[in-house]
C-alpha cells in the first residue's frame, strides 16, 4: 500500500511538472553512511560518492505559502544515490584441507582458523518534499526541502571474499534537504546542496547524509 501511496504522489508531481513552467537539476556529492561500519574491526569506509536528480514544480501563485521570510513555493521529486559503505573484520571458519573437507583434532572437534570479512552498506532514496524558497540577496537563495523518502539499502557480508549472504530492505523515512541557488543566468542556477534521511537494514537503524555542488536548469 505505501509502495502504491509513494508511486501516485511521483506520478502527480511529474505531471504537475509536464503541465507547468518547471526546472530540473542534478547534484555530485559526497556522501556518509551512518552504521555502516557497526559489528566490524575495521572501517575501511562509511564515506563515498553520491549523485541526485531533481525534478521541480512551481505552485501556483494562489498554493504558495507566505512565511514571511520565504514562502513555500514548489514541490520537488528526488532519486539519490548514497553510494557504498565498507568495512572489513574477522570471524572463526572450519579449516580445510586440500580436498575441502573439514579437519578436525584427535576428538573429532573441527579446527578453526581466523579468516577475513567484509560487508557492504548500499542505500538510494526516492524522494518528494515540499520546497520552501528564503531570499538572501544578490541571487543567491535559500532552499529548504521538507517531505518522505522512500529508502532502499541493502547489506551484503562476504567471508574469504566470497559473498555470503545479503539483506534488503525498503523503508519510508522523513527526509530533509538544505540548499543555496546562486544565479548564473536566466533559467540557470549553481546550487549547493545537502540531503538527510535515514536507512533501516539487518537490525541497524542510522543516517544517511549527502554533501555537493551542481546546477539546476528551468524550463
Amino acid at each position: 500500500m505505501m509502495k502504491k501511496v509513494i508511486v501516485s504522489c511521483v506520478l502527480f508531481a511529474a505531471c504537475s511538472t509536464a503541465m507547468s513552467q518547471g526546472y530540473m537539476g542534478a547534484v555530485l556529492a559526497l556522501s556518509k553512511i551512518d552504521g555502516a561500519c557497526a559489528g566490524q574491526d575495521d572501517c575501511n569506509s562509511d564515506r563515498h560518492h553520491a549523485f541526485k536528480v531533481y525534478f521541480g514544480s512551481p505552485l501556483a501563485q494562489a498554493h504558495q505559502i507566505d512565511l514571511g521570510v520565504g514562502k513555500v513555493s514548489a514541490v520537488e521529486v528526488g532519486i539519490i544515490n548514497f553510494g557504498k559503505g565498507r568495512s572489513a573484520g574477522h570471524t572463526s571458519v572450519p579449516e580445510l584441507d586440500a580436498n575441502g573437507l573439514v579437519i578436525t583434532d584427535n576428538n573429532n572437534v573441527p579446527i578453526l582458523t581466523n579468516a577475513p570479512t567484509a560487508r557492504s552498506t548500499t542505500a538510494h532514496a526516492l524522494t518528494l518534499a515540499a520546497v520552501s524558497t528564503f531570499p538572501i540577496g544578490g541571487g543567491v537563495t535559500g532552499v529548504v526541502r521538507t517531505g518522505a523518502a522512500y529508502v532502499t539499502s541493502t547489506v551484503r557480508y562476504y567471508v574469504q571474499g566470497a559473498e555470503n549472504g545479503s539483506e534488503t530492505a525498503n523503508k519510508l523515512k522523513p527526509y530533509l534537504g538544505l540548499g543555496l541557488e546562486y544565479d548564473v543566468v536566466d533559467n540557470v542556477k549553481i546550487v549547493g546542496a545537502f540531503d538527510w534521511t535515514k536507512f533501516d537494514v539487518a537490525g541497524n537503524t542510522s543516517n544517511l547524509k549527502s554533501f555537493g555542488l551542481g546546477a539546476s536548469v528551468g524550463f
